[in-house]
């Protein structure tokens, strides 16, 4: 008789539960429409020509004497679909010892650069008048921010 009052108890709660299912499905409703946009992107490249067909891989800064500046042109182009601005900053000093006596500047004058737009601009390197250094390598890292 207790198995037969679980069956019953069983199929009731199957019974209740498949109407649930059904009546949700039945009072369910969907519209599906398209969607279109794109998707921020910042990006700069550095070449050595205004056409932008030579790439800047590395800058050789040559011999420079103490307490005296050496500068490079460059060309930067705003590779991404929006506008940016732009910081600079030197890292990876080797030997550590030369970030205290080379100073990274640029002529950039922080107005925004457009999609596509290239921008002249001169990048500069100072060394110290108490340089104790005879050689140095560092990276420069040019990013985009906006």
């Amino acid at each position: 008789m207790k198995n037969a009052h679980v069956v019953v108890l069983l199929l009731l709660i199957c019974t209740i539960a498949a109407t649930l299912i059904a009546a949700q499905a039945v009072m369910q409703a969907n519209i599906r429409f398209s969607s279109v946009g794109a998707v921020k992107s910042l990006g700069v490249e550095v070449y050595w020509d205004e056409n932008c067909t030579n790439a800047v891989a590395a800058i050789d800064w040559g011999i420079i004497e103490p307490n005296s500046t050496s500068y490079r042109t460059i060309y930067v182009r705003n590779s991404g679909n929006s506008g940016v601005n732009l910081w600079l900053k030197a890292e990876n000093f080797v030997p550590i010892s030369a970030a205290q006596v080379l100073n990274l500047f640029w002529d950039y004058d922080n107005g925004t650069i457009q999609p596509k737009s290239v921008i002249k601009m001169v990048l500069g390197l100072a060394v110290a008048e108490n340089a104790n250094i005879t050689s140095f390598s560092f990276d420069i890292v040019i990013a985009a921010y906006g």
